[in-house]
């Protein structure tokens, strides 16, 4: 049994007791009675990372996923992961599930990897960004049970391009149990309604690989978006993918629930400057993300533990605020009973000063500790 008082996201003095990875009993304290200076918060949850600290989910090594796992708590305040694909031949998507699946959900000395976020093959070829475009695939039921058969059960979330879906395929993902997230599209306004109905929830890292407001074609479909209070949107709020403009634009006019801060980040996250071998080609490390040797963006070394604190001091969030989109807006989508400091949820605890400095992480309960 694991007792901690401190100040909760709301800024109130508080208790919890934590047991057999349950946050056993929770307490709002008289706020006369003196507590140690710190933050309660719920772990960061992570829904879109390839990796990090020279660890790729599709080059599939179990050792360096344990070590990838350790540094993502302890260096990003990580208690729960999705490990995301890139869009590869079928068998070495096969063969990454095959690798790594087994450690889903396991105790684990590092933040918990709950499962898949599948982003690619089924996406569009004209807003690929990344995605080797001989490897995008129709995304056909028979296609789909190439890809996942054996697997559905540890496939959480998945990035396609409305476009090119049709709702059967749609409505089989939903049968699954799999959440829907629209990405990587060239649809318009027009074609992603008519196929959100069939149980899109999210778009994967909204403003990235779709049209935008400045496209000649489609002025609209972002605009609906951010409107949109039904959507969950992915973000990445790292100020290369999208603009401090932007990013204050969603804070002011997007539901508060629905705003998931993500990283997209690669396995150079965490590694020095220069050229890294990556699954799909060299990556490029400069000017704190990642890119192609044509200049073009690859993804981002950006952490969930910085996008705690930019969303602070850039929206000018509460921490409140900015629990919602770090943690509980991704546990409510991946409907978890995580993201919340209250009695009987998952103990995925972060611990930070007054400074935002991580002094100690729990999941399920347990304290980590550095490899």
């Amino acid at each position: 049994m694991i007792k901690i008082r401190g100040y909760n996201k709301d800024l109130k003095k508080i208790e919890i007791i934590l047991e057999a990875g349950k946050i056993l009993n929770f307490k709002i304290l008289d706020q006369k009675e003196i507590v140690e200076k710190q933050y309660i918060i719920p772990g960061f949850i992570e829904i879109h990372s390839h990796g990090g600290y020279n660890f790729d989910f599709v080059l599939a090594d179990q050792k360096r996923l344990l070590f990838f796992l350790n540094k993502m708590a302890l260096k990003e305040g990580v208690t729960s992961i999705l490990g995301t694909t890139i869009t590869t031949d079928l068998q070495k998507t096969r063969k990454t599930f095959k690798n790594l699946s087994p450690f889903i959900n396991k105790k684990l000395n590092g933040a918990n990897f709950i499962g898949w976020h599948m982003e690619g093959p089924f996406i569009s070829k004209i807003k690929k960004g990344a995605h080797p475009i001989s490897e995008i695939t129709e995304p056909t039921i028979k296609n789909i049970n190439k890809y996942i058969d054996g697997y559905f059960n540890n496939i959480k979330l998945i990035t396609v391009a409305p476009e090119i879906i049709n709702k059967k395929s749609l409505i089989y993902l939903n049968k699954k149990n799999i959440i829907i997230s629209a990405g990587h599209m060239n649809a318009n306004k027009k074609q992603f309604i008519a196929k959100e109905k069939y149980g899109i929830k999210s778009i994967t890292h909204f403003n990235n690989a779709m049209q935008k407001n400045d496209d000649l074609n489609d002025n609209s479909l972002s605009e609906y978006i951010i409107k949109n209070d039904n959507l969950y949107i992915e973000f990445i709020n790292d100020r290369i993918h999208n603009s401090k403009e932007l990013a204050d634009k969603i804070y002011k006019i997007k539901a508060k629930d629905k705003i998931m801060l993500v990283t997209d980040s690669l396995q150079i996250k965490g590694l020095k400057d220069g050229i890294y071998p990556g699954p799909n080609g060299n990556i490029y490390k400069r000017d704190g993300a990642a890119w192609f040797e044509n200049k073009i963006l690859n993804g981002s070394c950006y952490t969930m533990y910085q996008g705690f604190k930019d969303w602070i001091k850039y929206q000018k969030a509460s921490i409140s605020e900015a629990v919602a989109v770090t943690s509980t807006n991704q546990a409510n989508l991946l409907n978890l009973k995580k993201g919340k400091i209250e009695k009987d949820y998952d103990a995925d605890v972060l611990i930070l000063d007054f400074n935002f400095k991580i002094k100690d992480v729990y999941v399920m309960g347990n304290k980590i500790l550095e490899k």
